[in-house]
């Protein structure tokens, strides 16, 4: 039998034959019943060792592939060749549309542009890298000691004891460590509280505009999305639906407008979500970066009825790869979100968690943060003086008091995404959204690159007039 193996390469050639051999058998060409070459023969032939050989067979023979017949040889089990389920090149599973519907909604190729207003995107040239891989290098060695075990759930007890006393004194948050759930970014803080509160029909009020991820979560989850109108005073509290349970916002910097929601309607928010038992979800998501004075603090530091879960993230103040955020919830909720975050992954990375408590401890983000205010700082006041000068007419802009993106409102005949699209393929790149809702964020473009950045808007909507 000529069964054109091949052998490439300096890799495992056990493995290499063993696919080989399977893979025929599973196609059909090799069928139930065919004898195999003898051991020594196939060994000759592929000048290779004999025991290489009889370990593949031995391997093949224990998943119920081969059979071997005493004085005969070792052939094909019986019975495989001839199952269509086995020989079925197309799988018959069958997905929701949903998911091709949300993986079109998802943009995550991000290709490179000389102009980069993108949103939510840090400068990560800045960060003290060499001060944090000094840091995981000595978090390596003490985890060493104790990696035997899974961790506690609720993530690592020294950073939450760091997050606690941060987010109190930066955002009042009110929480103690025990307070505080350590996820996978904020995205999987959203996932473990959707797992928590939202059941299929379950009505989910959300900003609109409004953060797009999100809403493809609650969606993924079974919600009943209300869409809740924004104005310059951030959620508009009357037209939220009666029977929604959860309440998604970003009231210190709503994204993607860029406005700050009034303390007015703050109150009213949470008024109404005690007399409905709703819940608040409340991102919070980068205003450790204030240009003004200082801003409300969070919604949670006005909550006395128990109804806000807030969500942070430091994806932007450090850099997005380092997928580390929390929630601080009240019970029983959050014992809820730690039972939903060990039946999913359990826990996350120690070696991380344990990096971020020492880099907090030791003072380093407060040192990055007020560094990268300053810069980004220079940036805004760059960005809106040019959004002044050469958009004035074309444009309304949301100054908000934090973050790092404007919002606007265009008043020229030009959609938000033809914009965007003409922007595009001039090299700038920026924000759509709404139909007339565009966002410049300026966390991954360089002071000196904004003002050639805008000359090239401003030529595309004076070309539109």
């Amino acid at each position: 039998m000529d069964l054109q193996l091949s052998i490439s390469g300096k890799g495992d050639v056990t493995r290499q034959i063993y696919r080989q051999l399977r893979e025929r058998i599973l196609d059909g060409r090799l069928r139930s019943g065919e004898r195999l070459p003898a051991s020594r023969e196939l060994a000759d032939e592929l000048a290779i060792a004999r025991k290489t050989v009889t370990n593949v067979y031995d391997l093949l023979i224990s998943e119920g592939f081969l059979d071997t017949r005493v004085g005969s040889g070792t052939f094909v089990a019986d019975g495989i060749s001839e199952s269509e389920s086995i020989r079925q090149t197309t799988s018959p599973l069958v997905v929701p549309e949903q998911w091709d519907r949300m993986a079109a909604s998802l943009k995550i190729a991000h290709p490179e542009v000389p102009f980069d207003f993108n949103v939510g995107v840090p400068d990560v040239s800045r960060f003290p890298f060499p001060i944090w891989r000094s840091i995981v290098n000595s978090r390596s060695r003490l985890l060493a000691r104790n990696a035997r075990e899974y961790a506690n759930p609720r993530g690592f007890a020294p950073l939450r004891a760091a997050i606690s006393k941060y987010t109190g004194f930066t955002r009042a948050v009110r929480c103690d460590p025990s307070d505080v759930v350590i996820t996978n970014g904020a995205q999987q803080a959203f996932d473990l509280i959707c797992r928590v509160l939202v059941r299929p029909g379950t009505v989910v009020a959300m900003e609109h505009p409004g953060y797009d991820r999100a809403r493809l979560l609650f969606e993924m989850h079974g919600a009943e999305l209300a869409e809740v109108p924004v104005d310059a005073e951030g959620l508009v509290v009357d037209k939220l639906p009666p029977d929604a349970r959860v309440v998604y916002v970003t009231p210190s910097h709503q994204f993607p407008s860029g406005v700050s929601m009034s303390l007015a309607r703050r109150l009213a928010l949470l008024e109404w979500a005690s007399k409905r038992g709703a819940a608040i979800i409340e991102d919070d998501y980068d205003t450790e970066f204030r240009f003004a004075a200082r801003p409300l603090d969070s919604l949670q530091s006005l909550d006395r009825h128990g109804v806000v879960l807030y969500v942070g993230t430091f994806s932007k103040v450090l850099f997005p790869a380092v997928r580390i955020g929390f929630v601080v919830a009240p019970d029983p909720i959050k014992r809820a979100i730690v039972v939903a975050r060990e039946l999913t992954d359990w826990h996350g990375s120690i070696l991380m968690e344990a990096t971020l408590a020492r880099f907090i401890d030791d003072g380093h983000l407060a040192r990055h943060i007020r560094k990268m205010r300053r810069i980004y700082a220079g940036r805004r006041a760059a960005l809106l003086k040019n959004i002044g000068e050469r958009l004035f007419e074309g444009v309304r802009v949301y100054t908000g008091p934090a973050g790092l993106h404007v919002g606007a409102i265009l008043k020229c005949r030009l959609s938000a995404e033809e914009l965007s699209t003409r922007a595009f393929n001039s090299g700038v790149r920026i924000m759509s959204y709404s139909g007339d809702g565009v966002a410049f964020g300026y966390g991954a473009i360089e002071e000196s690159d904004i003002d050639p950045g805008m000359q090239i808007l401003e030529r595309i909507l004076n070309d539109s007039d």
